[in-house]
């Protein structure tokens, strides 16, 4: 599970937005903007080193002081958004 290449993280005026660039504009025509967890979760994406779901729950429990089912939900929220704007490569 990766984030599909041309989307770009950057802070804007200390506001994280996603911007797409070449094909990826295909996608997402304008900005996503996202909370500094959704930051979080999308680094550790970018890194092509996650795995599952659960690797991001631990990584956001590690860095957050949240339950496991706090993290978990959120989580579930933010790749679900993911999936629906096309921006995630699943395999």
């Amino acid at each position: 599970m990766k984030i599909k290449e041309g989307f770009i993280l950057k802070q804007i005026n200390g506001v994280n937005t996603v911007i797409a660039v070449g094909n990826a504009t295909k996608l997402l025509n304008g900005m996503l903007i996202i909370n500094d967890t959704g930051a979080f979760l999308w680094k550790a994406l970018a890194t092509g080193t996650v795995t599952s779901n659960q690797q991001l729950v631990s990584k956001l429990t590690e860095e957050y002081d949240l339950t496991s089912e706090r993290a978990e939900n959120d989580v579930s929220g933010f790749l679900d958004k993911l999936k629906e704007l096309k921006i995630i490569d699943e395999n």
